[in-house]
């Protein structure tokens, strides 16, 4: 167990620079699966960093606002790597937006398009070891972020930010005492300044690391997948520092998406995940029997499915709207030709996920949840808007027959949950699905499906079905 340090507010953390990436084409929206249109994506100011990530938020914002209220997490890697955020915090209506290497010029910069139109009660700010790293002065990241806090109250005046500390790594650690003078001493900066704003809290993520790392170097670097990102013990680190803060200040809220406009007893949701170059996938729409899937935003073979990205107003396998809505809660790659699925699937072995456009691309995950493994494709998503007085079952399709032997476990939690298995890369991938039944949603019609590797490197994800079956017996 960790200590606490509390000052202003709570404390533990960990974040680092990611490799920038080349920019991928703009969403867009199968017109069989979703009528509305997403508007046109804003036009950046000079020097703002268009990042891919903000372009694809924004134009999904702007087609499917996320709910009022809500608690925004922004910041770098750490941010956008914390698959269990919204299952972390379950009273809570939460917004990820993190991209790797992201600094506070960049964040600033995008404020107005990433901020502002939520109008956030709260946000939970977590940057500023990618600055110092690139060379960045403590006292310039402080007035950034006070800059920052200003800034996001034009938008709202209202809006509390809670400042994470800037906690160490095992890297920053070994890399020698400058880089830790100038941590500790931009950790002094921020806090004095929320000390001054009632509006805003440094929340202490830092010290608790810091006593762990002089005591039990062992136990410290084990909270780290790579020696810069945490692992879910790391997280679940943050998270007794942050919660009390975040309760404290914010409190949680009241259910966004009634369940009446949910799944019926009987309906079922088809989802259709991969790329949609027109080469190596296609989107699906509906298919040759009539079925309605729901396709996701237009992403490149290869490119990213970024964590936070989400699409409302599922429709049913029949074209019924719902108020079911779906958001990534752990980034996927989507797939490349090489990784490319059956494109003759079998229904005899497939059922009704037997659909050439639906399994001949995927989603690829890449996280085994273990120190020394390769976390950067956390692989999750959270289906919410569903009536918690049902009981659902789910089956999914994995299948990348020409990938290297693979075996993925989907993982479901709920206020009843469940666990498969499913071969997804080499001889036999796309024979089988997945199936999990007695799923029962939390209490605000919520289930989060995770998906880990047991077996290879990577694992895909094809399809998925959603049925709603009998009622909860009491």
């Amino acid at each position: 167990m960790l200590a606490v340090a509390v000052l202003g507010g709570a404390g533990v953390g960990t974040a680092m620079a990611d490799a920038p990436e080349p920019p991928r084409p703009a969403p867009s929206v199968p017109a069989e699966v979703a009528p509305q249109e997403p508007a046109p994506a804003p036009s950046y100011p000079p020097g703002g960093s268009s990042t891919r990530e903000v372009r694809r938020w924004v134009e999904q914002d702007r087609a499917d606002a996320p709910p009022a209220d809500s608690v925004l997490f922004i910041g770098s890697s750490s941010i956008r790597r914390w698959e269990s955020l919204s299952r972390d915090l379950p009273g809570y209506d939460v917004v990820q937006r993190g991209w790797g290497g992201s600094v506070m010029g960049q964040i600033l910069a995008e404020t107005p398009w990433l901020v502002h139109p939520l109008a956030p009660r709260a946000v939970v700010l977590r940057t500023g070891l990618n600055d110092l790293r690139a060379g960045g002065a403590p006292e310039q990241l402080a007035a950034d972020v006070r800059d920052f806090a200003a800034l996001v109250r034009e938008g709202r005046p209202d809006t509390q930010v809670l400042v994470l500390a800037i906690a160490p790594t095992p890297v920053t650690l070994d890399a020698g005492d400058g880089i830790e003078r100038m941590r500790r001493e931009a950790n002094r900066l921020l806090a004095a300044d929320a000390a001054a704003d009632p509006r805003t809290r440094f929340v202490d993520i830092a010290t608790p690391f810091e006593q762990l790392a002089a005591t039990d170097r062992a136990a410290f670097d084990r909270l780290s997948i790579d020696g810069i990102h945490l692992t879910p013990a790391g997280y679940a680190a943050w998270l007794e520092v942050l919660r009390p803060v975040l309760d404290a200040v914010v409190g949680p809220s009241e259910p966004a998406r009634p369940a009446e406009q949910g799944l019926r007893a009987g309906e079922r949701l088809l989802l259709d995940l991969g790329a949609d170059d027109g080469a190596v996938g296609l989107p699906t729409g509906v298919d040759d029997a009539g079925r309605h899937w729901n396709d996701w935003w237009s992403t490149a073979p290869g490119g990213d499915v970024l964590a936070g990205e989400h699409r409302g107003s599922l429709v049913t396998a029949e074209g019924r709207a719902t108020g079911v809505a779906m958001t990534v809660t752990g980034g996927f790659r989507a797939s490349t030709a090489a990784e490319a699925g059956p494109v003759a699937p079998d229904p005899a072995a497939l059922g009704d996920l037997a659909v050439p456009s639906a399994t001949r691309d995927a989603w690829i995950a890449t996280a085994d949840d273990r120190p020394g493994g390769d976390d950067d494709l956390p692989g999750g998503f959270l289906l919410e808007g569903l009536d918690p007085e049902l009981r659902y079952g789910l089956r999914a399709v994995g299948a990348s027959p020409g990938a290297p032997r693979s075996t993925a476990e989907l993982v479901v939690h709920g206020a009843s949950g469940g666990t498969a298995q499913l071969r997804t890369g080499g001889q036999g991938a796309g024979r089988e699905t997945a199936a999990i039944g007695g799923l029962v949603p939390d209490a605000r019609g919520r289930l989060w499906i995770d998906v880990r590797v047991v077996q290879g490197a990577a694992v895909s994800l094809n399809a998925v079905e959603l049925v709603a079956a009998e009622p909860v017996q009491p």
